[in-house]
């Protein structure tokens, strides 16, 4: 019928929980094509199975966002980079050592097989590991990554706890994650690593000075 809204999201609080239910709900979410939100290490975000194109076209959905731009991934072990790029650089390697986990966001060219939608039709992938257990923990469960863009409408402001994610985006979410209040602060730096010198494409919490300091070179 028209005019009726979407139920509530399912809340978990993931902060205050014993045992480890909230994964495999979570894990069955993400394998219907749902989209969750949860904490990371700078601000909530939007999280849905990468390789499926009807959760990737949700994502565009919700935020309102432009089907030209990509979504990025987190991942929740380095064996899972794998998983969706070609090749990692010399470079790319040195970062990943010096800030992951962390709010460092690498772009690699992209693996074959991953849907055109969540590369905006482009080539490149961003990439970043958080430092968050919720997160971490998640992925390691499912064994694969998931979507890590912003949990807001795209031009709105970040949402930083699971409160202010349910006034924005309540009803258009499958599960929320409760972690309590996210840290904030600036967004993840962005450097694209599938290029030489690599490019800084977005200043953020890595600050540029460390990251030309730990390769030895001038960023682009």
């Amino acid at each position: 019928m028209r005019g009726l809204k979407k139920p509530m999201p399912k809340i978990i609080q993931v902060n205050k929980l014993e045992s480890e239910d909230w994964l495999q709900i979570t894990a069955n979410v993400l394998d219907s094509s749902g989209v969750i939100g949860f904490p990371t290490d700078t601000f909530y975000g939007l999280g849905a199975n990468p390789f499926d194109s009807t959760a990737i076209d949700k994502i565009f959905t919700i935020k309102s966002r432009d089907k030209g731009k990509p979504i990025l991934l987190l991942i929740g072990e380095g064996g899972q980079l794998t998983q969706v790029v070609k090749k990692v650089s010399k470079e790319a390697e040195i970062l990943i050592k010096a800030f992951w986990p962390g709010p460092l966001t690498l772009l690699f060219e992209a693996a074959s097989g991953l849907p055109s939608n969540l590369l905006g039709n482009g080539n490149t992938i961003g990439v970043r590991f958080p430092n968050n257990q919720v997160v971490s923990q998640l992925m390691r469960k499912i064994g694969r990554p998931i979507t890590g863009t912003s949990a807001n409408v795209s031009g709105s402001v970040e949402c930083r706890s699971g409160t202010e994610l349910l006034n924005a985006l309540g009803d258009k979410l499958d599960l929320v994650l409760d972690g309590g209040e996210a840290p904030g602060g600036k967004a993840s730096t962005i450097v694209d690593t599938s290029c030489f010198p690599p490019k800084l494409i977005r200043d953020g919490e890595v600050e540029r000075e460390k990251i030309e300091s730990v390769l030895n070179i001038s960023l682009e």
